[in-house]
């Protein structure tokens, strides 16, 4: 994908914020179904959030640029679910758990 490419993997309302914990969100459930297989086109700049956005600012100028079909949606879930978990390892190591 190129820069101005996104994946949509989740879609959500953050409801709560605070310093020493994960957002606590709202899953938007009709959108579920799009989860990783939604391409939208959007010039987002160099923003300080690379992989969450909020939406609402760039619906004017994004595009959908592909509904991917369902049969990839398994590769692309476990090629996250890896990364994640490669993630969660490194941040405990990194904390000292």
């Amino acid at each position: 994908m190129n820069d101005d490419e996104w994946l949509l993997i989740l879609a959500a309302e953050i409801v709560d914020v605070s310093a020493d914990k994960w957002a606590i969100t709202n899953v938007l459930e009709k959108f579920v179904t799009l989860f990783g297989r939604l391409v939208i086109k959007c010039k987002k700049g160099n923003t300080f959030s690379r992989y969450v956005c909020n939406l609402s600012k760039y619906l004017n100028q994004a595009t959908v640029k592909e509904i991917l079909p369902c049969n990839i949606v398994a590769k692309i879930l476990k090629s996250m679910t890896e990364s994640i978990y490669r993630i969660t390892i490194w941040l405990m190591c990194s904390m000292g758990k």
